[in-house]
């Protein structure tokens, strides 16, 4: 949905999560710039893990 280096406003979807039986939106908390994706599509990770970085601006 959004790759590093673009701009991204609060309530953006980041990327989609799927689960056993649903896919779930993310969307971003704040403003900012997606810095770093640490998470492919297809990899598996585990509730809590960090996915993504946002550095937040004030616009």
């Amino acid at each position: 949905m959004k790759n590093p280096g673009e701009a991204v406003k609060q309530d953006d979807i980041l990327f989609e999560v799927e689960m056993d039986k649903v896919i779930s939106q993310v969307e971003s908390e704040e403003n900012g710039v997606l810095k770093e994706q640490k998470a492919a599509t297809g990899d598996t990770t585990k509730v809590g893990d960090l996915v993504a970085t946002i550095e937040a601006s004030d616009s």
